[in-house]
């Protein structure tokens, strides 16, 4: 299966967040999603009332076709949402392939927040899923996985560290991305790679 290069606009905000690594592939874009800030904002009491809860997996991710691939493509992206707001990456790390890096990527940018005692506010992630298309091996013609095009809208975000402070900042965001993912029969369904489309 094609390994797929990082989504500029989820890893790239790690590079000006000092509490966070800046790490990734090579050929990945430069260009920050997130922007420096040092505006005060202390906690509001809906801020901690409201606890997010751990998406579960949807009924769909049971089966191994394009209907199965779409589902697990949306459950994906609903953790994503889930660890951004709490900084529990657990589930996350479960559904990535070792080899994707993308998904790393991500998974590392959120640590390196909260281990800095920091919060990740907003930059909800939703999905529109338009196509899904099977992988072959060319050689045995045997189903090895599918690439999930889809529109993936990132809405405004913002860093806080410690202090209340914002030390970073997001705008709105949207754009098409082919994710590749696979069922493995001991795995389950994984992220192995996703790419912008331009």
């Amino acid at each position: 299966m094609r390994i797929r290069r990082m989504l500029a606009a989820l890893i790239a905000g790690a590079c000006v967040i000092a509490v966070a690594g800046c790490s990734g592939e090579s050929d990945a874009d430069p260009e920050p999603t997130f922007t420096p800030s040092a505006t005060a904002e202390p906690p509001t009491a809906s801020q901690s009332a409201e606890q997010p809860v751990e998406p579960v997996p949807p009924a769909e991710m049971e089966r191994d076709d394009e209907v199965g691939a779409k589902a697990f493509a949306e459950f994906y992206w609903e953790v994503v949402n889930y660890a951004q707001a709490t900084g529990d990456t657990e589930l996350l790390k479960t559904l990535e392939m070792p080899l994707c890096s993308a998904c790393r990527g991500v998974r590392t940018w959120i640590d390196g927040v909260y281990e800095g005692a920091g919060r990740i506010v907003g930059s909800e992630q939703t999905v529109r899923v338009s196509t899904v298309v099977a992988l072959g091996d060319s050689k045995s013609s045997q189903l090895i996985g599918y690439d999930v095009e889809a529109r993936l809208t990132a809405g405004p975000g913002k860093v806080v560290n410690r202090k209340g402070q914002i030390v970073a900042r997001s705008g709105e965001a949207d754009q098409m991305v082919v994710v590749s993912v696979s069922n493995e029969a001991d795995q389950g369904w994984r992220v192995g790679g996703w790419e912008e489309q331009q």
